[in-house]
């Protein structure tokens, strides 16, 4: 709101000679402004000349205004791709320029978060452009060439200045200038699974992982787009179902320059396991890629699949086949793929009865379960997990050893399996029914050379395999052997059937007597399996008639 003047007291000491009338002002707050000094003199507060013509060159100064626009060239846009080699393109708008004259505009990348120049090896990124004005108001563009890679989660600035023989007459630095600011995206991802919450995810037909992108710089108030996939960490291919990879998107627009959003992946994770995946991420704007996380390496990125399978054995027979009885002694080996080395896992595992699906328990009710902490020192390993109980109850049953694999309290990896046959223990149970080798009625008859066929019913072998059942003919009132035996090697058809054994043996000093049939199943190793031992059981009776007088 006020003029712009200036003025000087002098003393002439010739007729003719010059001086110098100095104005100070702020320029910026005309710049675009070409302005001319009108002059007066004055002696004794008399005008006494004056020189004020508007189109005089002599007396015009030219103050020219720099404005710059900066925009990726593969964007368009004020956000460009961390790729090996992106230009920037920044159209300089000067105005208020002298036509013919020579100028030179400079320009040089800055980072706004630290206001310094940007260096990629050691060195900054200028440019410049030289040429005569040909009229007051031109356009003048630079192009900056750079390696954007080394430059991800940059925001940078083009501060560009104006000269004229070898003088400063203009210039745009500004750090908050959205128009000369071009944002170099970078993101960074965080995988874990939305049930576990840590980078394992469980064997099953829906599992969903949450792949959280942190983003910085980033152009706000446009729509963007992060594409992710799994890899295999192993072989650093795709993984695929059916032929498929595994992908997942998510659009959105951000507020402000940082910030993160979720990508989720749902997928049947029982086809995927026992891998260990990695989530890339790729960043795009209008379809073009501007950021990128692919690292095979990253922790942050890798997922955990993993995959147990168990093998459960009697410890006396090292079969899937045991004797009931107080002491026993299961070891459950568990097989694992899929685990992250150097963290610690506790195995824990209980039996189930086979046809009912309810666990197995003791005396008092409690489960029977068995549990190993360990540290797993490769992704893929074994570990015995050991049950010991009374099984003396369990006779004619099977049962199976389920398993649980967790981490710090958290489940991530079963196998739960009734139909699984290596999972199962099996305690069979055999009857007895004894007869007459030649009526096949309960009563024997006299002679030196009688036959006696007990015919053993079993149920819970393992069709296959081979076994040997003997006998042992009992005196039913003292409890004690009469010295005949017998037995016969068998291959179990099924896991239910029958096999004969067969005394022969001289009844005729055994007039009178009750004899019971005392049967004993062995594996093929000797370990006995089961027994059928009852002196009151009348399946196992027969007796011996008196000979008439």
């Amino acid at each position: 709101g006020k003029k712009v003047t200036a003025s000087t007291v002098f003393t002439a000491e010739k007729a003719e000679g010059n001086v110098d009338i100095v104005f100070e002002f702020d320029a910026s707050a005309i710049a675009e402004t070409t302005v001319v000094a009108f002059e007066s003199m004055e002696y004794k507060g008399i005008e006494v000349a004056v020189h004020a013509n508007i189109e005089d060159e002599n007396q015009t100064v030219y103050i020219p205004d720099v404005h710059t626009t900066a925009t990726a060239t593969d964007t368009e846009d004020h956000v460009t791709g961390a790729n090996k080699e992106v230009t920037i393109t920044d159209e300089v708008a000067l105005t208020g320029l002298k036509v013919g004259n020579e100028y030179t505009v400079k320009g040089v990348l800055m980072d706004k978060t630290t206001g310094k120049g940007l260096l990629v090896d050691e060195k900054q990124i200028v440019s410049e452009e030289t040429f005569v004005a040909d009229k007051a108001d031109m356009t003048i563009t630079l192009t900056y060439t750079l390696d954007a890679s080394k430059l991800a989660g940059t925001t940078t600035v083009v501060f560009e200045t104006l000269y004229t023989e070898g003088k400063e007459v203009g210039r745009h630095h500004d750090l908050t200038d959205e128009g000369q600011t071009v944002y170099i995206p970078e993101i960074h991802t965080t995988a874990a699974d939305q049930k576990t919450e840590i980078n394992h995810t469980k064997s099953e037909e829906t599992a969903t992982i949450i792949d959280t992108v942190h983003y910085s710089h980033l152009l706000p108030g446009k729509e963007y787009t992060v594409k992710g996939v799994f890899m295999n960490k192993e072989t650093g291919e795709e993984v695929l179902i059916d032929d498929k990879p595994i992908t997942a998107e998510t659009t959105f627009t951000p507020e402000k320059s940082e910030g993160s959003v979720d990508v989720i992946f749902t997928f049947d994770s029982s086809l995927v396991a026992p891998k260990t995946v990695v989530a890339f991420e790729t960043l795009e704007y209008k379809g073009i890629e501007i950021a990128v996380h692919a690292d095979i390496e990253d922790k942050d990125q890798t997922v955990y699949v993993p995959k147990i399978k168990t093998t459960a054995i009697g410890e006396d027979t090292e079969d899937h086949i045991e004797k009931a009885k107080e002491d026993a002694v299961i070891v459950d080996t568990v097989e694992y793929k899929g685990l992250e080395v150097g963290r610690e896992y506790v195995m824990t595992g209980k039996l189930v009865d086979k046809k009912t699906g309810e666990v197995i328990t003791d005396a008092e009710g409690n489960d029977i379960i068995a549990c190993e902490t360990f540290i797993a020192e490769t992704e893929e390993g074994s570990i015995d997990i050991t049950f010991t109980f009374d099984s003396s109850a369990l006779a004619g049953k099977k049962i199976v050893a389920f398993e649980d694999v967790t981490y710090e309290g958290i489940s991530i990896g079963t196998h739960e399996d009734l139909t699984d046959e290596d999972q199962t223990i099996s305690y069979p149970e055999i009857h007895t029914t004894a007869v007459n080798g030649t009526d096949g009625s309960k009563t024997m008859v006299l002679g030196t050379n009688v036959t006696l066929v007990d015919t053993v019913t079993y149920k819970g072998l393992t069709a296959g395999k081979t076994y040997v059942v003997k006998g042992t003919i009992m005196d039913k009132a003292s409890g004690e052997t009469i010295g005949v035996t017998a037995e016969t090697t068998f291959t179990a058809e099924a896991a239910d059937g029958s096999v004969e054994v067969t005394f022969t043996f001289d009844t005729t000093q055994l007039q009178g007597k009750t004899l019971v049939v005392f049967e004993t199943l062995y594996d093929t190793q000797s370990n006995q399996i089961v027994d059928h031992s009852d002196l009151t059981d009348e399946d196992q009776t027969v007796s011996v008639p008196v000979q008439p007088a």
